[in-house]
């Protein structure tokens, strides 16, 4: 519960499970596979990555009177999984390589690198179809994003490269390279 910890895998496929009513300290896990965390607040929930390498973060909650919304800090090399109950907004910010599921999200969700386009940077992006906008790299544009949606709103990639599918959209679909000149 401080940001001086550290938390060590073993070999095989070790499991984190965390109980959390306010955003983690930037702890420092490794070696660990898959991270659960059920958030047990009703104010919008949090979780920071910072020190996270590589893991499957899963997030849900099934809190009575849960606000929504959720952000991710420095999501980094990361598969961020919103689960069940994860409603309202959802932004994820400091993309290296990672992937973003959104099952649940019915607010706006957005989604940026790590730093202003590099191309070294990519997203695999999917959901569920319930938010209402989908944003990936606006303010910081990756090298590559792959988007999969079935929102009915209002679709926006920015990359390098993208390959953008949005099945349900009837709002404006919108991609551009990261220079915005496409």
């Amino acid at each position: 519960d401080d940001a001086n910890d550290s938390i060590t895998g073993g070999s095989g496929a070790d499991i984190l499970n965390m109980t959390l009513t306010a955003v983690n300290p930037a702890l420092t896990v490794t070696g660990v596979e898959t991270i659960n965390v059920d958030w047990s607040a009703v104010g919008a929930a949090a979780f920071d990555a910072t020190n996270v390498d590589g893991a499957t973060v899963n997030i849900s909650t099934s809190t009575f009177g849960f606000i929504g919304g959720l952000t991710i800090t420095a999501a980094g090399d990361n598969t961020i999984n919103a689960n069940s109950g994860m409603t309202g907004a959802l932004d994820v910010n400091g993309v290296t390589t990672g992937s973003v599921n959104s099952v649940a999200s019915t607010g706006a969700v957005t989604v940026d690198a790590a730093a202003v386009a590099q191309a070294d940077e990519t997203v695999t992006y999917t959901d569920s179809g319930s938010a209402s906008a989908v944003t990936i790299g606006a303010t910081n544009p990756f090298g590559e994003a792959t988007v999969t949606t079935s929102t009915t709103g209002n679709v926006q990639v920015d990359s390098i490269t993208a390959n953008v599918t949005a099945d349900s959209s009837t709002g404006t679909v919108t991609v551009a390279d990261a220079t915005g000149d496409v």
